[in-house]
């Protein structure tokens, strides 16, 4: 069984490099990508040229596998892309550049665990659960952002980003455990939450408790058992434990521009 993403690739300020920490170093895997797409099956870039979407090969190859989409997303067997209009959500087939209808519309795609997948619709905000196939369930309406953990469980941030609720798990019953919070970000390692008011990092721990993990940062990723960080220098840096993190310094010496989570 595929697990999922355990490290993470960055992209340059200038676009012109792709990097991957391989747990002691940075090594470049890459060169010019308009935007990176990570999980735990594959890394993805796109074609700053053409808005093909890659595949790294692990070679430090990259292979196309599709012409332009909206938006893309991986989970630990697989690629989901939206089309470049938003009207049909895609499955890979994780073979050259077949891909199958699978649904849409929809703006933006949500996946964690080992295959969960969500899309929320463009005309109402709703969120729906894929099942199989093309069918569908709608399991909650409109949220300003969603993530997903690493069991699958599903947690939304309200509109205005005054609550932050967990899913049941079925039916639209959803549990309020916190917020509020600027943004949530979510994977294999925990959910966590940006308090609007400091910028300061809280990871979920149960019901609707929280516990500080960190200060502000420009942005944040959350693996299979990390979580990781960029600071308004292109710096990154590891959470370690309590609120402890290491400055992996800025790949190549040359500051980031996006990180994503990476096989």
């Amino acid at each position: 069984m595929s697990s999922g993403p355990k490290t993470v690739a960055t992209l340059s300020q200038d676009g012109q490099r792709v990097y991957r920490w391989d747990g002691k170093s940075w090594v470049q895997i890459g060169e010019a990508a308009g935007k990176l797409y990570g999980g735990g099956f594959t890394l993805l870039g796109i074609n700053p040229a053409s808005s093909d979407v890659t595949t790294w090969t692990k070679r430090n190859n990259w292979v196309r596998i599709g012409g332009p989409g909206a938006k893309f997303a991986i989970t630990s067997v697989t690629v989901f892309g939206i089309s470049p209009t938003g009207g049909d959500v895609w499955k890979w087939n994780n073979d050259g550049t077949d891909w199958k209808k699978i649904g849409g519309p929809a703006n933006n795609l949500i996946v964690g665990g080992y295959n969960s997948l969500f899309a929320t619709n463009p005309n109402t905000g709703d969120i729906h659960r894929w099942k199989t196939g093309d069918q569908w369930e709608k399991v909650g309406g409109p949220g300003s952002e969603f993530v997903v953990d690493g069991q699958g469980q599903l947690f939304g941030l309200s509109p205005k980003r005054d609550g932050v609720y967990k899913w049941s798990g079925s039916g639209e019953q959803w549990t309020k455990v916190g917020g509020p919070a600027a943004r949530i970000i979510g994977g294999g390692f925990g959910v966590f939450g940006i308090s609007p008011d400091s910028g300061d990092i809280w990871r979920f721990k149960s019901n609707d408790q929280w516990e500080k993990v960190g200060g502000p940062g420009k942005d944040f990723v959350v693996t299979d058992d990390g979580l990781f960080g960029i600071n308004d220098a292109g710096e990154v840096w590891k959470y370690e434990s309590g609120q402890t993190w290491t400055n992996l310094r800025a790949p190549g010496g040359q500051a980031t521009k996006q990180i994503v989570a990476s096989p």
